[in-house]
């Protein structure tokens, strides 16, 4: 697959990606994702990317690492917001939270998604909401 103008600009500019499985079905007009996940991770394979699936599972890729976690089981009201709060929750982390190993950063993010679908519409989490989750739900 070579590179579509939009998508090489941002992946040439940006260290640091959050990508759904619906945005790689976009990006790449695919439904064979794993390709078009490596496809994507060759063009700037050091950046770091959270690679979100819905309710099933996430990864979060350094490099040639990677760390995956299942979602959070919540009770879900509306996912209006989660992807937004869930790289927001892992920027968090990563500058508050930054001697964490790298699977703390992704669980952190995985609340922050799952804290985002228990209220409607788009309304940030809190930090005690985003805890909370952490505290009383094991990954």
């Amino acid at each position: 697959m070579a590179k579509q103008p939009g998508v090489s600009a941002a992946t040439d500019a940006h260290p640091l990606w959050k990508l759904s499985d619906e945005d790689l079905a976009g990006l790449f007009r695919t439904t064979n994702l794993a390709s078009a996940f490596e496809q994507l991770r060759s063009w700037q394979p050091e950046a770091m990317v959270l690679y979100t699936r819905g309710a099933d599972v996430a990864s979060l890729h350094i490099g040639d690492r990677q760390w995956s976690e299942p979602a959070l089981r919540v009770n879900v009201v509306d996912t209006v917001g989660a992807g937004d709060a869930s790289i927001a929750a892992l920027l968090f982390s990563l500058m508050r939270r930054g001697e964490l190993p790298p699977h703390e950063h992704l669980r952190f993010a995985l609340a922050g998604g799952a804290a985002a679908c228990v209220t409607a519409g788009a309304t940030p989490p809190s930090l005690q909401t985003i805890e909370n989750l952490l505290a009383t739900q094991s990954l």
